[in-house]
């Protein structure tokens, strides 16, 4: 729902399109159904989709996603299988894929943007079985920690340089 108001809203929309192009990061998880609703040709995401979408296929080899989070076996019960959107002609770096017959099936995909970048994410997170999943967190950490910054909050004093004199710790004390 809120990715349909933002689409609708031509003036943010555009603003966070551009946002990207100038450098921002964007992060995009979605499994079938937002991918059919946003990233087809006539979807209002489609601009930001890693290629063109073809179809949702069904994956039961779960590994290459689990071994990416470091993360522990997706419980699959038998004769159920995740369903992955398969894009043609991806465009960026294929960080996860699963092997689906002979072709390559691209689950995630880090895409450039202008200056900026859009990492696709073609699971759904909030439906089981990856609802339940204990590997949901590791696999949201290692997605976002390229877009992360760490702070040190164990700094001594800030230190600032003017005039030549450097001021530590009291900003009134100039000597």
């Amino acid at each position: 729902k809120l990715c349909h108001e933002l689409a609708a809203d031509t003036r943010r929309f555009s603003a966070l399109i551009r946002w990207v192009e100038l450098g921002g990061k964007v992060v995009l998880i979605g499994g079938p159904q937002s991918a059919n609703e946003l990233f087809a040709a006539s979807g209002p995401f489609a601009a930001l989709a890693p290629g063109k979408l073809e179809e949702i296929v069904p994956v039961t080899e779960t590994g290459p996603l689990e071994r990416f989070a470091g993360a522990a076996a997706i419980p699959l019960e038998p004769g159920v299988s995740l369903s992955v959107p398969r894009f043609s002609g991806v465009a960026g770096r294929v960080e996860v894929q699963a092997d689906r017959a002979t072709s390559k099936l691209p689950i995630v995909v880090r895409s450039p943007m202008g200056l900026g970048e859009i990492e696709f994410v073609g699971v759904d997170l909030s439906t089981a079985p990856l609802a339940d999943w204990s590997g949901k967190s590791p696999l949201l950490q290692v997605l976002l920690r390229p877009y992360l910054t760490s702070t040190n909050t164990n700094e001594s004093s800030q230190r600032l340089v003017t005039r030549g004199a450097l001021l530590e710790d009291d900003p009134l004390n100039i000597a």
